[in-house]
């Protein structure tokens, strides 16, 4: 089994919206509106999963790499560890593995 990894990308803004559409109940029509591109996502899975999914979010949204991180928790040794942050980091990767569906990455929007 291959070792799943989880990384934070974060794009230069391109001021680029996409088109969504809804349900309306109340006026049983679709309605279109504007929704502005995330630009910053985070993608769970294999390495190569990972990369494969990058490329296509930045072929299809046209965002350029600003930043990528490792979501992943911080050794007792670090600047930065916080016992608290890191049982939240931990809970969230099992959630993540529990809707990771082993043949393509999960990909989730942070902003």
């Amino acid at each position: 089994m291959e070792l799943l990894i989880c990384e934070d990308y974060h794009f230069y803004p391109n001021g680029i919206y996409q088109t969504i559409n809804t349900k309306h109940s109340y006026l049983n029509t679709n309605v279109q509106d504007l929704q502005a591109i995330s630009e910053a996502i985070r993608i769970f899975g294999t390495e190569e999963q990972i990369h494969q999914a990058l490329e296509e979010y930045m072929d299809k949204t046209g965002l350029m790499l600003d930043e990528c991180y490792k979501f992943e928790p911080e050794p007792k040794d670090s600047r930065w560890y916080n016992e608290e942050d890191n049982k939240q980091i931990k809970n969230r990767l099992k959630e993540y593995e529990e809707m990771y569906n082993k043949k393509e990455a999960l990909i989730i929007n942070l902003i």
